[in-house]
């Protein structure tokens, strides 16, 4: 209707209150990070099999709506986003991630939407202090989006340095300027991973209350990647390809 221009937003203009024009401008860059356009059981629509994976996202999603509405009225609800996802390679884990980070954005939880993948080559260092830093710039990094912490239960391998990126993840996570700003995701096999969280620091632990499961493809689910490739490339298969 108007040849393709977004409707203008209204303008904001000082109002002498210094702290009340920061909230303002901060609400308006909230705002302008918003992809309205972001559409999760679209995007579902592509990934193969994961129902219960899909409709746990979407679970998450009408939760989150129920969130801000209760903020609306006053009701403050302090529980965190971060997540813990278990299942074996090739699953799928990755790409829901980076769901998981537009659609929080798209609901207006985090302001990028960003997806930083990281392993522990990444995190650990091989002198004292090196990797308190690794870890701290990783999550710095992940600022307004998701850290994806990819086997994630190397971390729990009874080292020093293991520990120490451990008390560097805790206390990053509960700093003012990444608390309800940055979700971190754990990913792994799940019973390295349940292992890594019953010996880990205690404050991990308690931070990822919340897990999905991710089941190994089945046949069907392989199929429907083969022929879904093949259609992308425009390549035929014969009939009798499926026997």
């Amino acid at each position: 209707p108007n040849g393709g221009m977004h409707p203008k937003k209204p303008v904001r203009r000082p109002t002498g209150d210094v702290n009340s024009d920061r909230a303002s401008a901060a609400t308006a860059a909230e705002e302008d990070s918003i992809d309205p356009n972001f559409d999760l059981d679209k995007e579902l629509e592509k990934v193969v099999g994961l129902a219960a994976v899909k409709e746990m996202l979407r679970s998450i999603r009408n939760a989150v709506a129920v969130r801000k509405k209760r903020l609306e009225f006053g009701v403050k609800d302090e529980r965190t986003m971060h997540m813990l996802f278990l299942g074996n390679p090739g699953t799928g884990k990755t790409t829901v991630a980076r769901l998981v980070a537009q659609m929080l954005q798209s609901l207006g939880i985090l302001k990028t939407g960003q997806l930083i993948e990281v392993t522990r080559k990444d995190l650990i260092g091989g002198h004292h202090g090196e990797t308190a830093k690794l870890t701290s710039d990783a999550v710095k990094s992940a600022l307004g989006g998701v850290l994806f912490i990819d086997e994630a239960y190397t971390l729990g391998r009874g080292t020093v340095f293991a520990q120490e990126a451990q008390d560097q993840l805790v206390a990053q996570m509960t700093e003012p300027a990444h608390l309800n700003q940055t979700v971190v995701i754990l990913a792994g096999y799940k019973e390295p991973m349940e292992q890594m969280l019953s010996e880990c620091n205690p404050g991990i632990k308690s931070r990822f209350t919340g897990y999905i499961a991710f089941p190994d493809w089945d046949e069907m689910d392989c199929e429907e990647v083969v022929r879904g490739n093949c259609e992308r490339d425009g390549i035929e298969l014969p009939e009798d390809t499926r026997q």
